[in-house]
């Protein structure tokens, strides 16, 4: 995270000088990432009305959203049962309660780059009359 809004990534690996008896570390190679890129792509699905997707990190803070509303808001999921399954390796769904709402939450755990994420779709269910 930086010190501006923006939710951004930094990514670090070493580069090793090796000769014919040893390796020693000549220097660490950066890149960073800004995770608004992810919200625009998530944007450009085009979702119905009542469902969300939402990329977060192995800790529950979300990464990027579907929804141009809540995407510059910082949210947490990792009290979710549905974030914490996927957390454990599961995929599936689950009726979960979101922002007071009941949803069900279809989960997957992601590999991406160095860490798993989790991507959660969800879907309001309507009141039943």
């Amino acid at each position: 995270m930086t010190a501006s809004s923006f939710r951004s990534g930094g990514i670090a690996i070493p580069v090793y000088s090796t000769s014919e008896n040893n390796s020693n570390i000549a220097g660490v190679w950066i890149g960073g990432i800004d995770f608004k890129i992810f919200d625009k792509d998530l944007q450009s699905l085009s979702l119905p009305s009542g469902e969300r997707v939402v990329y977060t990190g192995y800790k529950g803070q979300k990464i990027a959203d579907s929804d141009i509303n809540k995407s510059k808001t910082p949210e947490a999921f990792a009290t979710l049962n549905s974030f914490k399954n996927a957390r454990n390796g599961e995929s599936g769904s689950i009726i979960d309660t979101v922002d007071n709402t009941k949803m069900l939450v279809t989960y997957q755990p992601v590999r991406a780059f160095h860490n798993t994420w989790i991507v959660l779709l969800m879907q309001s269910i309507p009141p039943q009359q």
